[in-house]
Parts: C-alpha cells; sequence; structure tokens
C-alpha cells in the first residue's frame, strides 16, 4: 500500500543531519590537512622565536650560533644577520683596502718613474736643476745638474755648486781705456788730463811768456806773436845771420837768439848757387824735392815697421788719442809712455805724412785732413791682416809719387849733402854767406847753406 509522508518529520532536515553526521566522521580534506600543517607550523616557529628571544637575551650569547638558529628558524634572512653583515663589511673593508693599496703603489710607481725621467732629462741653457739623493745614487748622476751656461763678454755666472764661471775678456771701452791710463800716469800729469779741456792763453810775464787759464789771463798783456818770416839781415860790423821776430815785437838771432844790434840791416836774400845746383825748375818741383826728401827716411823707416811687426800697441793707439786733448806742453810726457816703436812709428808718420799730403793738395794741410790720414794710414791692433797691407802699400805709393812728382828737382836736392859733418866748424861760404845761413829762394822755398852747397831747409 502505499506510504504517506508523516508531518511531523521533514526530510531536508534529516538529510543534512545524516550528511553532518557524514561529514563528522569523514577523513579530512586537504585543505584541512593543510590548515592543520600551517597552524602547527606557525606554532612551531612561534616556540622557537620565543627560544631565540630568550637566548638572545642571555649575557654569554653565541651571536654566530644565534644567527645560524634565526636563519633556520625563518627570523630574517641569513644575508641580513649580523653576523652576515658583519662578514660583508670586512669583506668590502679588506676589498677596498687592497684596492687602495695597490692604487697607491701604482701611482706611486708611476710617479717615481715620471720624476725619474724629469731628472734625467736634458737641461736647457741656463737652467740648474736638483737631484734627490735616491735618484742620483740608482743613475750614478750627481745630485746637483747644470745645463749650458751662456757668457757673454765679462760675465760672470755663479753656480749652485760653488763653481764660478767667467766668460771671455770684455774689451775695455775708450773711457774704461782712458782711466787704466789715466791711474798709471803721475798726479801731475792726471790733473793735466783733468784740466786739458780748458781754455788757455800765452801772457807776458817778467820771467818771459807763460801759459795761464782763460780765467787768470784778464787784466795781463797778452805774450806777442812771434810767427813771422826768417829774414836775412847784416849787422853793423859786418857780421850776417838770420833773425826773426821774438817775444817783444823785437828781432832775435835764430842762431844765439840775442837782440839784433840797432843799425842792422835785414833784408830776403836770393838763392846763389851752380845752373846745375839752382837751374831752372818749377815752384812745384823745387817743393815736391824737398817733400820727397823729408819723406824719404821716413817712410822707410814706417815701411820697415810694416814688415817687422814694429807697429803700435792698442795701448799706443790709446795714448796718441789721449794726448791730443792735452795741452802742448803736456803731450810728450804721456808720449813719452808709449812702447818704443810706437813712438818711433808715429815721430816718422808726423815727418812724412805732412809732407806727403803737401805734395798732394800743394798747399798746408789742415787738422782735420790731417786727422783723417792719420786715421787711414796708421795701423791699428787687431785690425785685419789685409787692412794692414793695404795701409803699407798706401805709404809706399805715397813715396813713391812724391818722389815722381820731383823730377829732377830731385836729383839737385839728393847731390847735396844732408849735414855737414858733425864737429866742423862752419866755414865763411862764396857769395859772403856763412855757414848756416838761411834764405828764401825765388820759388819761396827756404834754403840753407851747408858746406858750399844751400839745401832745403825746415827750421
Amino acid at each position: 500500500m502505499p506510504r504517506t509522508r508523516t508531518a511531523l518529520i521533514d526530510p531536508t532536515q534529516l538529510r543534512e543531519g545524516f550528511s553532518n553526521l557524514a561529514s563528522a566522521f569523514a577523513p579530512p580534506s586537504a585543505q584541512e590537512i593543510f590548515l592543520s600543517a600551517k597552524t602547527a607550523s606557525e606554532r612551531a616557529s612561534a616556540t622557537r622565536i620565543a627560544d631565540l628571544y630568550s637566548l638572545a637575551g642571555q649575557s654569554d650569547v653565541d651571536q654566530a650560533r644565534l644567527d645560524r638558529l634565526a636563519g633556520i628558524a625563518g627570523a630574517y634572512n641569513p644575508n641580513q644577520s649580523l653576523t652576515a653583515v658583519g662578514m660583508t663589511n670586512a669583506t668590502t673593508l679588506r676589498a677596498n683596502s687592497a684596492d687602495n693599496e695597490r692604487a697607491l703603489t701604482q701611482t706611486r710607481m708611476q710617479q717615481d718613474g715620471e720624476l725619474a725621467r724629469a731628472m734625467l732629462a736634458p737641461l736647457g741653457t741656463g737652467q740648474t736643476r736638483l737631484v734627490p739623493g735616491n735618484i742620483a745614487s740608482a743613475f750614478g748622476v750627481p745630485q746637483t745638474q747644470t745645463g749650458i751656461v751662456s757668457l757673454n763678454q765679462g760675465d760672470r755666472a755663479f753656480l749652485p755648486d760653488g763653481r764660478t764661471l767667467d766668460g771671455a775678456p770684455k774689451p775695455l771701452t775708450d773711457d774704461q781705456l782712458r782711466a787704466s791710463i789715466l791711474a798709471g800716469l803721475p798726479e801731475s800729469e792726471r790733473r793735466a788730463a783733468a784740466l786739458s779741456g780748458v781754455p788757455v792763453e800765452t801772457v807776458q810775464s817778467p820771467g818771459g811768456p807763460r801759459i795761464a787759464f782763460r780765467a787768470d789771463a784778464v787784466n795781463q798783456a797778452p805774450a806777442t806773436d812771434v810767427s813771422g818770416k826768417v829774414q836775412n839781415y847784416t849787422g853793423p860790423d859786418g857780421s850776417r845771420g838770420t833773425a826773426a821776430p821774438g817775444y817783444g815785437g823785437k828781432l832775435v838771432d835764430t842762431q844765439t837768439g840775442a837782440e839784433l844790434p840797432v843799425g842792422s840791416t835785414v833784408f830776403t836774400g836770393q838763392a846763389q848757387g851752380t845752373p846745375d845746383q839752382f837751374g831752372k825748375t818749377t815752384e812745384a818741383e823745387n817743393r815736391d824735392a824737398y817733400a820727397a826728401r823729408m819723406v824719404d827716411s821716413a817712410t822707410q823707416d814706417i815701411l820697415s815697421a810694416f814688415d817687422t811687426g814694429k807697429l803700435p800697441t792698442r795701448g799706443d793707439t790709446a795714448k796718441r788719442a789721449l794726448a791730443e786733448n792735452l795741452p802742448v806742453l803736456v803731450q810728450p810726457e804721456l808720449t813719452n809712455s808709449m812702447s818704443p816703436e810706437g813712438q818711433a812709428f808715429y815721430q816718422n808718420v808726423r815727418t812724412a805724412l805732412p809732407m806727403q799730403l803737401l805734395t798732394q793738395s800743394g798747399q798746408g794741410v789742415t787738422e782735420r785732413e790731417y786727422e783723417r790720414k792719420m786715421a787711414e794710414l796708421v795701423p791699428v791692433a787687431g785690425e785685419a791682416p789685409s787692412v794692414t797691407a793695404a795701409k803699407r802699400r798706401q805709404f809706399a805709393t805715397y813715396a813713391a809719387a812724391v818722389k815722381g812728382l820731383a823730377g829732377r828737382a830731385l836729383d839737385k836736392v839728393n847731390s847735396v849733402p844732408a849735414q855737414a859733418p858733425a864737429g866742423a866748424a862752419a866755414p865763411a861760404a862764396p857769395g859772403g854767406y856763412p855757414d848756416g845761413t838761411v834764405i828764401e829762394n825765388d820759388a819761396g822755398q827756404r834754403m840753407i847753406r851747408r858746406g858750399r852747397t844751400w839745401e832745403p831747409h825746415n827750421g
């Protein structure tokens, strides 16, 4: 018969009840197992961490063991432990220290090499270098190094090592040479040189003419001009001689210096002689013959000095230049201090050069022309040998030219002796002129009586 549902029992509830009973006695699910395991793990971890806290609080805790246990317990990553951080820091510090030491060593080696190369590099002119002792000993070089020392004439260099180097001697300047010459002169000559530029005048004094400074010559009588032409005279007693104006304007005998007696007759004589001696020659020939006779011996001595090297020294040249600025009376003092060769050479030039220039121009030579020719012809120490040879050649050419211009007049001049025998008395000469008489011929040339002939006179 059909069954009917009892109204007191709900089947749905009954089904849920049986389902719950089945679930209660059913085996655990995977999720339940996971949650159970997780719960157990967390409980164990909490227990371990509690133990670690207890261990960390102990005074004798082993930090390395604590860090290992904490890492196992999962409290933190092992690389975050104090031991790991300390090991990392120590490793980093050791690595940095090694790197720094390597870098310092490398830099030191590099700098030592650069320094050594710099200390051994060539030095420039005038440079000085102090080399460290270790480098100097390692390479066997001195600690003080000096480059090329360039010195001009007269320079002196003091080197760091205590040495002193001198350049080539510097030639003295004109002022220095003048000062050195003056330093060797007596006091009187130095004073004369210092006063050489002071103007002077010749004044009359009871003792005769004297030279005074222009300021001191004020209100003093000037000395009489003694320049004038030599004349012949005949005395009241018939004696004859030559006379020239003396100081005060009075005529005096050229030989004795005595005033002419009152009543003397003064005249200009004419040359007397044979046609061979005083034939018709031109005035220019007579002048050139006189010049040739005057320059011959002096020129021969000059040429010999060139050939033998007996020429003025540099000091002689400076002394001559200095003497030109001194008063005339003082010049011989300085000239006498020249070398013997210099004295002889300048004396011969003073004899020959004016005559040569007179032959060239036919008239008196100015001081400027004379000085110019002196500078042109006189050799100077240190000049090129070719220049010295050219100057010698010019002297020889002058002498030959003067002889050529004189022509026949030179033969007549050379036909008479140059001077009377030494110690011989002057005999009376034909024509009434005693030996030593000076006259002026028609050509304006002064002649002197020597023996029985007339010859040119430069007195």
